[in-house]
């Protein structure tokens, strides 16, 4: 089964957060659904990724942001990653940051995620599923890109208002969301969460810039 190689480059490489804090769920997904839901959405991203090779077009990169969004909380990522800073922010800061590092780390993990080849992918492959904590599900996954040797990434799923969402990633053991959040949380114990906004924006026209 080859699937969602994509997203753990969303994932790994989005330095301002699309994984999520992990949350009371309403109820515990089981097995089936929970590597049903992975393979689903990486599919759809891999399909993504086919049809922007075989003919460039900016509405690929949008629809890959709609996916990720429909299928991470990036609001809850964003307070996650955040963590103890997050009570000491404004209104008006946490407003600015919960429309910025969304945006961000979307526009990072579309850009990454299509400069691959289809040939890229050498495999993905789902190796099996356990419960994880109270009411989450962990699919295990064994992933090759580049011919480099398989990595084993962990996906965390969690349901909520009846709707399936990855909470978190591991890779080889080591959380994403946990290693995103003392990456941030350095980054505003040197700069303040108004550094941290400063040096964002200044990132996203960067990124505006070299489109154009």
């Amino acid at each position: 089964m080859r699937s969602i190689v994509g997203l753990i480059v969303v994932a790994m490489l989005c330095p301002l957060g699309a994984t999520l804090a992990p949350a009371r769920a309403e109820a515990t997904p089981s097995i089936a659904q929970a590597e049903q839901f992975v393979h689903r959405v990486g599919d759809a991203a891999l399909d993504l990724l086919a049809r922007y090779n075989s003919r460039p077009d900016a509405q690929y990169r949008k629809q890959l942001k709609a996916l990720i969004g429909e299928n991470f909380d990036l609001e809850r990522g964003t307070r996650f990653v955040l963590g103890r800073y997050w009570d000491s922010a404004t209104a008006q800061q946490k407003n600015e940051l919960v429309t910025l590092l969304p945006t961000y780390a979307l526009e990072i993990a579309a850009r990454t995620f299509f400069a691959l080849r289809t040939r890229d992918i050498q495999d993905f492959t789902v190796v099996g599923a356990t419960p994880a904590g109270e009411s989450d599900v962990l699919v295990m996954t064994h992933v090759s890109v580049g011919g480099s040797p398989p990595l084993n990434v962990g996906w965390r799923v969690h349901e909520a208002a009846g709707r399936l969402r990855v909470i978190d990633a591991t890779v080889e053991g080591i959380s994403v969301a946990i290693t995103l959040r003392d990456m941030v949380g350095a980054e505003v114990a040197q700069k303040g969460i108004d550094g941290l906004i400063a040096d964002v924006q200044a990132k996203l026209r960067e990124l505006k810039t070299a489109a154009d």
